[in-house]
């Protein structure tokens, strides 16, 4: 892919499932290859449920969300979303349509160190430096089509979205 990467929402139509075992216990992931060396996977109810549900109270609790004016198109703007910026020690600050978040690092919030172990069990050979968490609390709330350029991008860039609470459809 090129140092521009886009980030696509789509609605995955019925795909084949691929089961695997995985310590006892069966895995299904559901995938896509979109060409150029891109793919998206899908993993249903990666995370059981009750614990999915503990991480979200964590998460709306004891996150110090914000919501910053960012600039789009060179025009000041509510940012329509709550965001938290995580990242490890040593890492580039990140700056996103004119705005620099706060960086603060994995270990200010244990489970978010939990949901990215997981990721990486998940993820065989991935390793995840940063993290913008976004909170959509109302049907106002809302990530626009976008291409990301931000400096931390790399030619080669792996993204994983974990939702935790309603089970509602993911589109653009």
């Amino acid at each position: 892919m090129a140092n521009n990467q886009q980030l696509f929402h789509f609605k995955l139509g019925k795909q084949p499932q691929q089961q695997e075992e995985e310590k006892g216990k069966k895995v299904i992931k559901i995938g896509r290859d979109l060409g150029d060396g891109s793919s998206v996977v899908y993993f249903p109810s990666f995370i059981p449920q009750k614990q999915s549900w503990d991480f979200f109270h964590f998460l709306n609790h004891h996150i110090p969300w914000s919501t910053p004016t960012i600039h789009v198109f060179g025009k000041p703007f509510l940012q329509p979303r709550d965001s938290c910026y995580v990242a490890s020690k040593g890492l580039k600050e990140l700056t996103y349509s004119g705005h620099k978040p706060h960086a603060y690092h994995w270990d200010d919030f244990p489970p978010l160190k939990q949901i990215l172990d997981q990721v990486h069990q998940a993820l065989p050979g991935t390793r995840f430096n940063s993290l913008l968490l976004n909170r959509y609390k109302t049907g106002n709330h809302y990530v626009g089509w976008h291409a990301d350029n931000e400096t931390l991008q790399m030619l080669f860039c792996v993204e994983a979205w974990v939702a935790a609470g309603d089970e509602g459809k993911y589109t653009t």
